[in-house]
């Protein structure tokens, strides 16, 4: 089980705002499940089901695509580090070690340095 932090403004963001309601529960379920390096492992049945979400997953990634990067039937959330992690991922406690590692396996380290800069994250 992870907590995490939400963003209450997304309610007053024109880009949530108008999204249909299923979707954005879809949103919401894909924040909630990604794991704490903001990667989701496509699951349109889980999505679909949970969500209530009768659309084709054409459809559904349509919605999605400004604010994911799509790679080996994964999506990552392209804000989700900057929200949870907003010093950074430099430090040396366990959980920004392990989110290190586990961009570096699914080598996003290069997509994490261009859209949040190369300060963010220095990989030794």
């Amino acid at each position: 089980m992870a907590k995490r932090f939400t963003d209450t403004e997304k309610w007053k963001d024109s880009w949530f705002n108008d999204l249909p309601p299923d979707i954005k529960l879809g949103w919401i379920y894909l924040v909630d499940n990604c794991d704490h390096a903001g990667v989701w492992k496509i699951n349109y049945k889980l999505l679909k089901f949970f969500c209530d979400i009768n659309r084709s997953d054409k459809e559904i990634k349509k919605f999605f695509k400004k604010r994911i990067y799509e790679f080996d039937n994964k999506w990552f959330i392209l804000n989700f580090l900057k929200f949870q992690y907003p010093n950074g991922l430099n430090g040396g406690k366990p959980a920004l070690i392990s989110v290190r590692k586990l961009l570096k396996k699914y080598n996003l380290i290069t997509t994490v340095k261009e859209s949040l800069g190369n300060d963010y994250i220095t990989i030794v």
